[in-house]
């Protein structure tokens, strides 16, 4: 069989196999004949018609005696359960053409007969699939074996029937490359599990224990004494901007950028008045995890009338983009989908082309976090003539990141595999990599150091960190020296733009997003880890942000007046340019692939061009331009939401997978079932993110207050 493509970019499923038919048919011969626990076609047989009683193992390699004596077993036991042994194995479903090289079997069939287990084989298949040609299709296999059968024991029996069933064609189509066999549970209830639980049942007693103290102090019977004082226990602000997620707030943080007033929130002290004997450290701290006082500050959504508002909304909507675009690649990237390719066509229609680019909407966190970062500083050094205690910014910075960072490496590593169970969910439940690179991520460093995939869509963080240490030079510049500090600004970028684009011609990549869908696709040079990941092919969002927080606080306390046409024809740029890079690529999926020259252009000034965008909807919605725009963008809903969404980042990759590494059987995608799950996802991110924010978040911003030195409070 020979289905060729008219056209090397479409995008329609062509498989192109070494020998007419004989693929085909050595997996069908692999997935009827061999599906009886390894046996070759006449064992099957014989099995099938109920003469099992003579009938003998086929089994050869390095397989364990206790493997082959259970095998040799398996035929001497009731037809029934032989019968539901085979009955659990994969089979083969319509739709290869289509991608669906998944036969799962019946898991729960599998594990519901005593002493078998579920074991999942990965098969290459030496084939070619034009659209995806630097991937090699693979076939997941669902198999039913004894439990006394190691992966390696039935990695070996498959092997050797492999080769006895492609002997008669003298072909060598199928390979066996991998056998994870479920275990129960999926993971050990190890030192690392004992303590995460054991940690996050703490943090939970001592905010029932912070609420309980928080209430006897609020007691109408409470009579302060004469020697009482006053002690800070909670501080009541809006949305914090440090961090383009920030979460906790940051009223307070009189160190950072990430000051509330700053923003234009009020910012509210609560003090309560306690006898003097209480007032220690330790009653400060217990109140701090008081859960009661932190979901208090996470639902207020007061503003003052300076406040940038819209931000509110451009967080949180660029959020749902981010987890829209993850729905859909995580989903295509687990072996659940029988219509794969089909997907594929799908994602090539202009509708799905803003899904995949949702990558945009990681340069408008950039963007945001750069614009914060220089509008807050800049305020607040020109109320303490340029003096900042820098030490001090840096640690406010990796305090507010790293304990929830942290939590959510604890939760992939010990908490996740005991969410599910299910034919491919050992296989995904594995994680190898965070038990060894945790540190990287801790560092900052992961999208240099390692492999990046230790909860690897923290590269951002990686990022934004190394944006913010570079952050205080530029700073100075523009306070002292604003001409000097916008060249150094447009040089930065310009030097970006210019790396990209060398990068992007040498290694002659296509202006698509994802490696998979790059037909020049480079193994030792992925373009995910050599240009996507990398600050200096990022930094221009960042740089240009604060380009514009510096202009939002040179006019902090000042109207602008423009024309109405000039506001007509700002509106329909930024409108026109950004449409153009979110659907540019929709020529590239139907025949008209871009140039090498095209693709280095496009790929080293669209995130400058998206930029560009979001400095006019910000200029617009601050200057009272927006109209219905700035309403929806600075609705109240949004702030509540906003402060969580750190949160939402950290945990919403870890829900998507775990949600899809519980199918039991293969599902059809569509845009209705994509719908149904992004709108779930999203949900339940957001709920996580609330958890992560009263365990974590606004009590490390709360206990942030008591570790800062005396001096510094009082200097600013």
């Amino acid at each position: 069989m020979d289905l060729r493509n008219t056209h090397a970019h479409s995008l329609r499923p062509v498989f192109k196999f070494a020998t007419p038919t004989s693929a085909i048919l050595c997996i069908l011969c692999l997935s009827i004949h061999g599906t009886s626990a390894l046996l070759p076609p006449r064992m099957a047989l014989d099995i099938m018609t109920g003469d099992h009683l003579s009938l003998q193992p086929y089994v050869k390699g390095a397989v364990s005696s206790q493997c082959q004596n259970d095998l040799r077993e398996m035929f001497t036991m009731g037809t029934e359960n032989l019968m539901k042994v085979v009955d659990s194995i994969g089979k083969p479903a319509a739709g290869m053409v289509a991608g669906d090289f998944v036969w799962l079997g019946h898991f729960d069939e599998c594990s519901a007969i005593e002493g078998f287990r579920y074991c999942l084989s990965t098969l290459k298949l030496n084939i070619s699939v034009t659209t995806v040609a630097h991937v090699a299709p693979v076939l997941s296999w669902g198999l039913c074996i004894p439990e006394s059968c190691s992966d390696l024991d039935v990695l070996s029996s498959l092997e050797s029937l492999l080769a006895e069933v492609q002997a008669p064609f003298d072909i060598s189509v199928v390979t066996a490359t991998n056998v994870v066999c479920a275990e129960d549970p999926p993971a050990p209830y190890d030192g690392g599990f004992i303590v995460t639980v054991l940690l996050l049942g703490l943090i939970g007693l001592l905010m029932i224990m912070g609420a309980l103290l928080d209430k006897t102090l609020k007691s109408v019977d409470y009579k302060p004494t004469a020697t009482s004082q006053k002690v800070v226990v909670n501080y009541r602000a809006g949305t914090s901007g440090t961090n383009v997620h920030q979460r906790a707030t940051d009223s307070g943080a009189e160190f950072s950028p990430g000051s509330d007033a700053d923003l234009g929130v009020p910012e509210q002290v609560e003090q309560k008045e306690v006898p003097t004997e209480c007032a220690r450290a330790w009653h400060q701290f217990l109140l701090s995890f008081a859960v009661n006082l932190n979901l208090s500050k996470l639902m207020n959504a007061k503003t003052s009338d300076s406040s940038i508002s819209c931000l509110n909304g451009i967080r949180v909507i660029s959020m749902s983009w981010v987890i829209l675009g993850h729905t859909a690649s995580f989903v295509l990237g687990t072996p659940v989908v029988g219509n794969p390719l089909n997907m594929l066509n799908a994602f090539s229609g202009f509708g799905f082309q803003a899904i995949g680019n949702a990558f945009f909407s990681v340069d408008s966190f950039f963007f945001l976090s750069g614009l914060l970062v220089a509008y807050l500083t800049l305020g607040r050094m020109a109320k303490t003539n340029g003096h900042i205690p820098w030490l001090w910014f840096y640690v406010h910075r990796y305090w507010r990141l790293t304990p929830a960072l942290v939590m959510t490496m604890l939760i992939q590593m010990y908490i996740r595999p005991h969410l599910g169970s299910g034919p491919i969910w050992q296989v995904q439940v594995q994680d190898v990599y965070c038990p060894k690179e945790w540190w990287t991520n801790v560092l900052y460093i992961n999208n240099f150091v390692g492999s990046g995939a230790c909860i690897g869509w923290v590269w951002y963080l990686a990022n934004d960190m190394q944006f913010f240490i570079i952050s205080p030079f530029l700073l100075i510049l523009l306070y002292r020296k604003p001409v000097l500090g916008f060249l150094c600004l447009a040089a930065l970028s310009s030097v970006s733009v210019i790396v990209t684009g060398i990068i992007m011609a040498v290694y002659r990549y296509e202006a698509v997003l994802m490696d998979i869908l790059n037909p020049n696709f480079n193994m030792q040079h992925p373009f995910q880890t050599t240009i996507y990941s990398k600050p200096y092919c990022r930094i221009a969002p960042y740089l240009v942000g604060m380009a514009m927080g510096y202009f939002l606080e040179k006019y902090r306390n000042r109207d602008l007046k423009i024309h109405p046409i000039l506001v007509v024809v700002g509106w329909m740029a930024a409108t026109a340019l950004g449409m153009a890079l979110v659907y540019g690529l929709y020529g590239y999926f139907h025949n008209h692939p871009a140039t090498v020259s095209g693709s280095a252009a496009y790929m080293a000034l669209c995130r400058l061009g998206w930029s560009a965008c979001l400095c006019w909807v910000v200029f617009a919605c601050r200057f009272g331009y927006a109209g219905w725009v700035n309403d929806f963008l600075s609705w109240e809903l949004w702030i509540p939401m906003s402060r969580v969404t750190y949160g939402a980042y950290l945990l919403h990759p870890i829900i998507i997978s775990t949600f899809q590494s519980n199918y039991r059987n293969t599902y059809y995608l569509s845009m209705y079932t994509l719908a149904f799950e992004f709108t779930g996802i999203f949900v339940l991110a957001y709920c996580g993110a609330v958890l992560m924010g009263l365990f974590i978040e606004f009590p490390m911003a709360n206990l942030e207050k008591m570790i800062i030195p005396s001096g510094q409070k009082n200097a600013n």
